[in-house]
C-alpha cells in the first residue's frame, strides 16, 4: 500500500525529477502543478475497500459521469462556486 502511495506520488508530480527542486518552491509556481490533476488519483482503486463497490462509486460519482449530462456538469459547477478541493471521485 505504501508502495502505490509513492507511485501514484510520482505519477502525480512527474516535473518534480525535471526541473530538481524542492516542494516549497513547486508549490509557489502554478505552472508546474495544475490543481485539476491532482483529483485523478480519486479515482484509482484503493485495496482497502471490496473492488465492486469501488468501481460503482467511481462509476456513479466519477468525473466522466458528471461531465456527460448537464445536471452532472451543474453539480460540478456548483461544488467549484462552494470552493470544494475535491470534486468528483
Amino acid at each position: 500500500m505504501i508502495r502505490t502511495l509513492i507511485s501514484n506520488t510520482y505519477k502525480t508530480f512527474p516535473r518534480l525529477a525535471l526541473f530538481n527542486q524542492t516542494f516549497s518552491s513547486i508549490f509557489t509556481l502554478p505552472t508546474i502543478i495544475n490543481p485539476w490533476n491532482l483529483t485523478i488519483n480519486r479515482t484509482i482503486m484503493r485495496y482497502h475497500f471490496p473492488r465492486p463497490n469501488e468501481r460503482r462509486r467511481i462509476k456513479r460519482h466519477g468525473w466522466i459521469t458528471r461531465m456527460s449530462t448537464p445536471n452532472g456538469r451543474k453539480i460540478l459547477m456548483r461544488r467549484i462556486l462552494k470552493g470544494k478541493y475535491v470534486l468528483s471521485h
